[in-house]
């Protein structure tokens, strides 16, 4: 119906700028204009001038008398003002991507996300082993020959893809995989298996110039070869490197401690900072995520002294035994389970049964939060938007306005 409607409009407008046209033609002969000028001209009329000058013998001049004359004032263009509209002020869902068709599941099932930039991988359980472009929301490809289909996580070093992953077991992975990149063949499989007391339980990699760390050792990113450490890893372990020299791990890695937060030389693993005593004791980090940002490394901690509440905690990273910065954030954690978290330029994120909290990465302050769905497997910042894996929202692209 708004289609007829449109027609019709279309067909009013034309009889009136005909009628108005032949109107012109019949009063003002000759004096229509070409299209291209201006509707609105100005226009002076010399008058029409008799004069009888008189010669010095009293004789009447004969005189030419002067016609009228039209002048047409020059073309001036009309300025229309443009209206401008004001960037957003706060971060919103710009795009919702569909990465599996399975009812329920738009975004593949559980899975792992990698953002980095000019590249989206994801891994999920109905989908696999995908690559999205950032910029149209395009599947680029699918990866082959991937028999597991529950992902744990995904890096990238040295050109190559490491994708932490499981066949059967859906709580700690069973196989680590090598990707050459861009061809995106497999050229190596590296089981995950059962070799001492601590570095079970893997669900995440680390990764430092040149190495991934998982389970209980280290692969050299060149040769591919896997080395054990004497003492393993922690268990449930999750890794962040300061950028400079330590690696930072949260996990178990001895009976009856008072904390869980590691330091590890990424350029010498036997090398311990703190005599294996960073971080504030009688807090439970065991199993959270860890994130860099402005100097300093992220993390939800379960303080059990102080009630049972839960911080954000930020330390400096030159400083490993108190946060420079902590935030109580037990109303937007506790009894939601464990919390995703990641960083931008500018913000801290963490994500809490769908809902993201943003935090000014240089005071702690709370900034915002944004509902993104109910379930969300995995968060990560590609240096322009922030990008969300929900299995029941799908991939999700959310704006910043201070980044973009």
């Amino acid at each position: 119906m708004g289609t007829s409607r449109n027609k019709i409009q279309n067909l009013i407008s034309v009889f009136i700028c005909t009628f108005c046209l032949i109107s012109c033609t019949v009063l003002f002969p000759g004096s229509l204009m070409d299209k291209s000028t201006a509707i609105e001209t100005k226009a002076s009329v010399t008058s029409e001038i008799t004069q009888h000058p008189v010669s010095t013998d009293g004789a009447a001049i004969p005189v030419q008398k002067v016609q009228p004359t039209l002048t047409i004032a020059p073309l001036q263009a009309e300025t229309i003002p443009q209206e401008q509209t004001a960037p957003p002020l706060n971060p919103f869902i710009m795009k919702s991507i569909v990465v599996s068709e399975m009812p329920f599941n738009p975004g593949g099932g559980s899975g792992a996300m990698l953002a980095i930039p000019g590249q989206i991988w994801i891994g999920t359980f109905f989908s696999g082993l995908q690559q999205w472009d950032p910029l149209t929301g395009e599947l680029i490809r699918t990866i082959s020959g991937i028999e597991a289909t529950i992902f744990f996580d995904i890096e990238l070093e040295n050109n190559r893809l490491w994708v932490l992953a499981s066949i059967e077991d859906p709580t700690q992975a069973e196989i680590l995989y090598v990707i050459e990149l861009p061809k995106g063949e497999i050229v190596k499989e590296i089981p995950i298996g059962m070799e001492g007391d601590y570095g079970t339980a893997p669900t995440q990699l680390g990764r430092s110039p040149g190495k991934i760390w998982v389970n209980f050792g280290i692969v050299d990113t060149e040769t591919l070869a896997y080395e054990s450490l004497p003492d393993g890893l922690p268990s449930e372990a999750h890794f962040v490197f300061d950028g400079e020299q330590w690696m930072w791990i949260t996990g178990s890695w001895c009976d009856g401690c008072r904390h869980d937060l590691w330091l590890v030389n990424a350029k010498d693993p036997l090398e311990l900072k703190d005599q294996q005593n960073s971080g504030v004791l009688d807090t439970g980090v065991l199993g959270e995520p860890l994130t860099l940002a402005n100097g300093n490394v992220w993390l939800v901690a379960h303080y059990n002294t102080a009630g049972g509440s839960y911080y954000l905690d930020g330390y400096e990273i030159h400083k490993s035994n108190q946060p420079e910065i902590h935030i109580d954030v037990t109303d937007e954690i506790a009894g939601h389970g464990q919390a995703n978290i990641a960083a931008d330029d500018q913000m801290v994120w963490l994500e809490a049964e769908g809902t993201l909290i943003y935090f000014d990465s240089l005071t702690g302050q709370k900034m915002g939060e944004l509902r993104v769905g109910d379930t969300v497997d995995d968060i990560g910042f590609d240096g322009t938007n922030l990008w969300v894996l929900s299995s029941d929202a799908g991939l999700l692209q959310v704006y910043l306005p201070w980044a973009s």
